[in-house]
């Protein structure tokens, strides 16, 4: 009888280099921290399962390829705690933190890079005492690349679970979780964050429950985090998705091409039960389906100078909007929603923000920017209550809060606002920022669609056309001459 003792870390590292033109490369490393020991009798605990600062178990994978795919790949598990028998204290799960674990590069060719952190569980009680704690997870991945052609980022956090209980006593508080993946490249690329919190130990046996200090049960908090940054237009996707007892979701995408300097997305959901969401921006790509923004929490789809047939799907038969824009002169259309899950309990705040910044001197003299609302989308109310703005420089020029589906539904209906003329001058870029603040209950769901564009101002267009005239007479006289 008596303390079980920690288990040992881990450590595991796989490399593959291709020099062959076209040829594939791919890593794959995984790393297990052992268990702790189990403790027997009342005053005894059980081994913590090693790597409770996060060295329970490193390493990494590494793939370099020339003109083919490559693919790296890293996993990292904590030990579980040891369990507490006879009266001693359960040991915790071992806690994993892994940073930049995976690299790679494939010039010209695709590179995937997935890096995976997982805590070990709390070990179990068979008394009243309560459960061990899952060990907490943290994942973090920034990389950067200019040289392939396609690129994809997939960072996993799991904390460890609560240890059970089988006397009734309180079971293990579930591991926290955090993951972070942050991208810059120039090649069409996708971004994806996972962390998923530790479950609450199971309890069985016993009526008795008591609950330790620090031990109340609950599942672990979440925390995703995903961000790409694409110094072209290509296509971005950053998707973060968050499960746990409290948190937040983060998903952010930006690029640039032609007049736009930076077009950015970015949108924010709270963590009650399971939370996703996703941004993406392009400039001169096909803008995604309407339908793909109701599968996510918070949602901001952007395509920055869209296509005219994009346009068009966009505008159907709104009258307003067509009328007080030309299709060819769109500068961006984006789509954007905020759904809250089904089954929280009060109300939740989503966020979806689009800012779309222009290169100095690249909107044309006389022109005021027009903004376009569409074909808004409610279910079961919609919202509790929401805020649209717009700022131009940082300074709002719009601002309207809505309290009533109805009166939402008429605003974003085809319903084209003039923002006026551009106000920056100089060096600086004109600066236009569409924001939605929508709180929610329980399988409330709003979204819309909107265009901005350029369109000359009445004066002007009016001087246009006495110009074309006075022009036209001349070419005349000429003739007759």
């Amino acid at each position: 009888m008596g303390g079980g003792s920690p288990g040992g870390a881990a450590t595991a590292a796989a490399s593959a280099i291709v020099t062959t033109q076209g040829a594939s490369a791919s890593a794959t490393a995984t790393a297990f921290g052992g268990n702790g020991g189990d403790g027997s009798s009342s005053g005894f605990a059980g081994g913590t399962g090693p790597g409770a600062t996060g060295a329970g178990a490193t390493g990494t994978a590494s793939t370099h390829a020339l003109a083919g795919g490559a693919t790296s790949s890293f996993a990292a598990t904590g030990g579980n705690g040891g369990n507490g028998l006879s009266g001693a204290t359960p040991g915790d799960g071992g806690a994993i933190t892994l940073g930049n674990a995976v690299d790679g590069s494939a010039q010209g060719g695709a590179l995937t890079l997935k890096q995976t952190a997982v805590g070990g569980s709390g070990g179990t009680s068979s008394s009243t005492t309560a459960g061990g704690t899952g060990g907490g997870a943290t994942s973090t991945l920034a990389f950067a690349d200019r040289s392939a052609s396609s690129l994809s980022l997939t960072v996993n956090a799991t904390g460890g679970n609560g240890g059970a209980n089988f006397l009734g006593g309180a079971p293990g508080v579930g591991g926290n979780a955090t993951a972070q993946a942050t991208l810059s490249a120039s090649a069409p690329a996708t971004v994806t964050a996972v962390a998923t919190g530790g479950s609450v130990g199971a309890v069985t046996g016993g009526i008795n429950i008591v609950r330790a200090p620090g031990k109340a049960p609950v599942a672990g908090s979440a925390n995703a985090t995903a961000s790409i940054n694409n110094v072209s237009g290509n296509q971005t996707v950053a998707t973060a998705t968050a499960t746990g007892s409290s948190g937040l979701a983060q998903a952010d995408a930006s690029s640039k091409a032609g007049i736009i300097s930076q077009l950015h997305t970015i949108v924010t959901a709270p963590v009650a039960t399971t939370a996703s969401e996703q941004s993406q921006s392009s400039v001169g790509g096909v803008a995604p389906a309407y339908n793909l923004v109701a599968g996510y929490q918070a949602a901001a789809f952007a395509t920055g100078l869209p296509s005219t047939a994009d346009v068009n799907t966009a505008l159907g038969s709104s009258s307003n909007v067509r009328s007080a824009i030309t299709a060819l002169n769109v500068f961006g259309l984006v789509e954007t929603g905020a759904a809250a899950p089904t089954g929280i309990s009060g109300m939740q705040t989503f966020t979806a923000s689009t800012d779309i910044h222009f290169l100095p001197g690249s909107l044309a003299a006389g022109q005021h920017l027009q903004l376009g609302l569409l074909n808004p989308s409610l279910v079961g109310g919609g919202f509790q209550s929401m805020k649209f703005e717009v700022d131009e420089q940082g300074s709002p020029i719009i601002t309207q809060t809505f309290t009533d589906a109805a009166t939402a539904t008429a605003y974003f209906t085809d319903h084209a606002l003039d923002l006026g003329a551009p106000t920056a001058t100089g060096s600086t870029g004109t600066d236009i920022t569409i924001d939605y603040s929508v709180t929610s209950s329980s399988n409330q769901t709003f979204q819309s669609e909107l265009v901005i564009a350029g369109v000359p101002q009445p004066a002007t267009a009016v001087s246009l056309l006495l110009g074309a005239s006075l022009l036209g007479v001349r070419r005349m006289r000429r003739v007759r001459t």
